[in-house]
Formats: C-alpha cells, structure tokens, sequence
C-alpha cells in the first residue's frame, strides 16, 4: 500500500484519468502544501550553512588585508619581514620579503624574522579555531627572541582565552568592520562578521599607538589608557 510521504496516511485510490498518468505522493492539498513549505525552509536553512562555511572554511584564509591597513603596518614596523599566512595575491600588497603560504604551513616553521605581519586564516580545524592556534604560535616565537616586532590581525574575540592572552600588548579595536579583499580579483567580499583588532608585539608602542589611532580605540596595559 503507498503512503502519504508528507503524513504517512495510505494514499486514495485515484483512477489513470484523475491523476492524469502522474505519481501520486501526497492524500490532500494539505500535505502537499506543507511539503512544499519544508522544501523551502531546507533550502534556506542550506544557504545559511553555505554563507557560514563561506566566512569560516577555508576559503576564508583568501580574506586579504586592504592596502590603508598594511601601510599602517610598515610605517610602524618598516620593511614587513615575515608574512607566516598568506600567499602570492595577498604579498602582492603586503609586500613581505619571506611569506609562507598553505602549502609551506607556516605553523611548521620558527619565525625569525626582525618584523612580522600575521593576518591568521579565519577558518576552523576540528573545534580549535585558527586564529587561537596561529596567534599562540606568534606569541611562542615572540617569547623564544625570535621576532623582534609583530603587528597581528585577529577578531576581537574579547571573552576567548587565547585574546585575553594579548591583554599585555597594545591593542587597537577597529572602527566598524573591515571589508577584507579578495586579492585575486581587487574586488571586496564579504565583511568580517565581527570587530577586529590590531595587536601589537615590540619595543616601539607609542609608535603603533600613535599610527593606529587612526583607526579605533587604542588601549594599552603598560599606559591603562585609551589613544
């Protein structure tokens, strides 16, 4: 006996002529019509795990720095040493001397280098986030002599462990949200789904306060006060 797909109920005997040779799979208008209204539901429910998976896969990792922010970075840092997460697009406007892309996995590699610029992949691996797993690795290398100054790029992530472990370095939190490239095309994406913060790692903090200013709130542990 066939059924209902929408309800389960046994379907009504309809004649060749009545059904006009097309298969039956719903007993009433009803059903149909809330079939139709799940259909519709999954599809949107589908599109928003798609924009999700958009913003925090890997292909997030392909979000490049607008240019303004990067000229910020050198005129505190100077020559830009050591891009760890990036690739040939995105050094197009950072402009590092030594990048390593997702090939090369900079997290398998010591970062010695006099300056750092590091805009960690937005994406996830299992439940540990990369931004949580690129930012300890700048703080290792940092804390081993091995960088002598970095600019870092993050989400301001403020109740995660892993910020509050940059409580101790300047910190600007950007205005609004940065609309990041796609370095390929120069064309914008899709804006950061949170607010982002600049961090800064060296010996030269009134520098970066000064500079980034520019941008949002600059606050700093060694100063208690905002820029």
């Amino acid at each position: 006996m066939q059924t209902c797909v929408a309800c389960g109920r046994p379907l009504p005997k309809k004649s060749r002529s009545e059904t006009k040779g097309q298969k039956v799979f719903y007993c009433r208008d009803a059903c149909r019509q809330k079939a139709y209204r799940d259909r519709k539901r999954a599809a949107r429910n589908a599109k928003t795990r798609r924009d999700k998976t958009l913003i925090l896969s890997q292909n997030s990792f392909e979000w490049h720095t607008p240019a303004r922010y990067i000229e910020a970075v050198r005129e505190v840092l100077g020559d830009i040493a050591l891009d760890p997460a990036s690739n040939a697009d995105a050094n197009m406007t950072v402009n590092a001397t030594l990048f390593y892309d997702a090939a090369t996995d900079g997290l398998t590699k010591s970062w010695k280098a006099a300056t750092v610029f590091l805009n960690p992949p937005y994406c996830k691996i299992g439940s540990t986030s990369n931004q949580e797993r690129w930012t300890g690795k700048l703080l290792s290398e940092y804390a081993a002599g091995h960088v002598g100054q970095a600019i870092l790029l993050v989400n301001a992530a403020t109740e995660t462990q892993w910020f509050q472990q940059l409580y101790d370095f300047p910190i600007c939190f950007v205005r609004g949200r940065i609309q990041f490239e796609n370095g390929s095309t120069g064309t914008r994406k899709h804006g950061a789904t949170t607010g982002s913060a600049f961090v800064y790692l060296g010996n030269r903090p009134e520098v970066f306060m000064q500079v980034f200013s520019q941008f949002g709130r600059v606050v700093s542990a060694c100063c208690c006060q905002g820029v």
